[in-house]
């Protein structure tokens, strides 16, 4: 109801109407997909459980294969269609969307695997999916898994404690998420302790310190949903200096302050819906981990948190909040 209230004060009305509306019919799928899932017996969800099992073999089965030899699958869909193969980089480049699905999905997958074949298989097809993302391109997901494989085996020892401090955090951290944001160093500035950190995590803290400058601009209701794309153009593009300009600069890159997305979605929420849209994401966030908390068996809820977590890690430092595959 926001994001579709929201084109009444929206940069762009059409877009966030058309963006509402793909949303809308996404939450609608997902409701009724939670509300069979909850009504299946035994046998299907044992049959359920097997179409994890396989579609998790199949996937990192394929993107073993696209990184081992340079994306043969990915050449030969592009020759089909009578395009030429791109450089290696940017062909690897394209496995990250479905390194961050197996990334997301490995814990219940490994659960499923427990559940079906046995302790041993469960750990070798982990050991094998993590062998695979370790050489994908992108840190994100390694990063990501590690936190939630972290926080399965926290919440395994901590048991429903751990959850529900952790449900409390995730209120405070969505809420106060502008703030700590513009509290960090700033790596545009000499001298600047954020320039020990990578590149691309250098440019995601400049993204994220102007994402929270535009918050405050208009911090109730926000620019309206899916705006953040609007706020500049390819003619917008600055020089970021890092580490500042003369003697003390490191690197340069040229970007618009905010390309396409602010690369984190609780700040994306927060930009584009305001206070209300970060109200309604904290409320979201703690139900779901007050929910987990009801689980009784003790490893398959803390690895369903992992993977929550997993999923939220990602979330907070890549992709935009509202892109189609993100969303299903």
């Amino acid at each position: 109801i926001l994001a579709v209230t929201s084109a009444m004060w929206s940069m762009t009305p059409g877009a966030t109407l058309q963006k509402a509306f793909i949303f809308s019919l996404v939450l609608f799928a997902g409701l009724i997909l939670v509300s069979t899932a909850r009504q299946l017996g035994e046998l299907e969800k044992r049959t359920f459980d097997i179409g994890l099992i396989a579609g998790g073999i199949i996937g990192s089965t394929v993107i073993g294969v696209e990184i081992t030899f340079e994306s043969p699958i990915y050449t030969f869909l592009l020759q089909s269609r009578g395009r030429s193969p791109e450089t290696p980089i940017v062909m690897l480049r394209t496995i990250n969307q479905g390194a961050a699905v197996a990334a997301i999905f490995l814990l219940p997958w490994t659960m499923a695997l427990k559940r079906h074949l046995g302790p041993v298989w469960a750990s070798i097809g982990f050991l094998f999916c993590i062998i695979v993302l370790a050489f994908c391109q992108a840190d994100t997901q390694k990063a990501a898994l590690v936190i939630g494989v972290t926080a399965a085996c926290i919440a395994f020892i901590g048991g429903r404690f751990f959850l529900k401090i952790s449900s409390l955090l995730l209120v405070v951290g969505v809420l106060a998420a502008p703030w700590v944001v513009s509290a960090l160093p700033d790596p545009l500035q000499p001298n600047s302790p954020a320039a020990e950190l990578p590149n691309s995590s250098q440019h995601r803290l400049v993204i994220w310190q102007t994402t929270a400058d535009h918050i405050f601009e208009r911090p109730f209701a926000g620019s309206g949903f899916d705006t953040a794309r609007a706020f500049y153009g390819r003619d917008q593009r600055v020089l970021n200096f890092f580490g500042g300009k003369g003697p003390n600069n490191k690197w340069v890159n040229l970007f618009e302050p905010i390309p396409l997305h602010p690369h984190n979605g609780v700040l994306q929420v927060w930009l584009e819906l305001g206070a209300l849209g970060a109200i309604l994401l904290a409320a979201g966030l703690f139900f779901i981990v007050h929910r987990l908390a009801t689980v009784e068996n003790n490893f398959e809820r803390s690895m369903v948190f992992g993977s929550f977590v997993t999923g939220l890690a990602i979330f907070s430092v890549s992709y935009g909040a509202w892109q189609g595959w993100w969303m299903g």
